[in-house]
């Protein structure tokens, strides 16, 4: 199942090959296995491209939100093991522009969900309180990730890119050329390239690392690179 949506990310079994550090044709065979065990053909193969039939399509549709849930436990494990055996102080200027950014977050949220402005004002300082521990959260894990993606030169490719609008543009219905137009159009490649960043190092962390603690450390008052 796994290597299933790894081809459906990348576009291709040889890409699956390169990232994964095996030969080609065992992707090729554990396609070939997964599909006879569906009885179905998955991909519709040419010489140029690679597709997905209407029996993939469905099968991703019902195994896509799964993996998505498992690899976001796994992430928030991962954080909460290391959050729970690193600490540090948060410059305070930068903790406060986090808070606003979040507490703005958590509004527009609420009011998506249809919570009315009034209800929120009688909650402010619940919301101020919620955002201050959400920010302070994001930017230790945030600052942790870059200083492990640093020391082990984890960096971000444009295959990585490319893989990730693909993801994105699958579960969002567009073509991978749309979302990246639109995300340009708002400016938010960096963003982009910051969530495969920090998603490289989780799973780094999940297949190579063994966290024995360390001791707590003080965040210098430059350090934008946390947030």
């Amino acid at each position: 199942m796994r290597v299933f949506l790894d081809v459906v990310r990348r576009g291709g079994f040889a890409a699956v090959a390169r990232t994964s550090n095996v030969d080609p044709s065992s992707i090729s065979r554990a396609i070939a296995a997964l599909e006879s065990e569906l009885g179905a053909r998955l991909f519709q193969r040419t010489t140029r491209k690679l597709t997905l039939t209407e029996a993939g399509e469905s099968f991703l549709a019902r195994v896509g939100p799964v993996v998505d849930e498992l690899e976001r436990a796994r992430e928030e494990q991962v954080v909460r093991f290391l959050g729970e055996r690193i600490d540090f102080e948060i410059p305070p200027t930068l903790l406060k522009r986090e808070t606003r950014s979040t507490l703005a977050e958590l509004v527009q949220r609420n009011r998506e969900r249809g919570v009315p402005d009034e209800m929120m004002k009688e909650k402010e300082e619940e919301l101020i309180r919620m955002a201050g521990g959400l920010a302070a959260h994001r930017l230790k894990t945030n600052f942790i990730l870059h200083r492990i993606a640093e020391v082990e030169k984890i960096q971000v490719t444009r295959a990585d890119l490319d893989e990730r609008l693909r993801h994105q543009a699958m579960h969002q219905n567009v073509t991978p050329a749309k979302l990246r137009e639109e995300i340009e159009k708002h400016d938010g490649m960096n963003g982009l390239v910051e969530q495969v960043l920090l998603s490289k190092t989780i799973d780094f962390l999940g297949s190579n690392a063994t966290i024995e603690g360390a001791p707590a450390t003080a965040v210098p008052e430059g350090a934008q690179e946390a947030k």
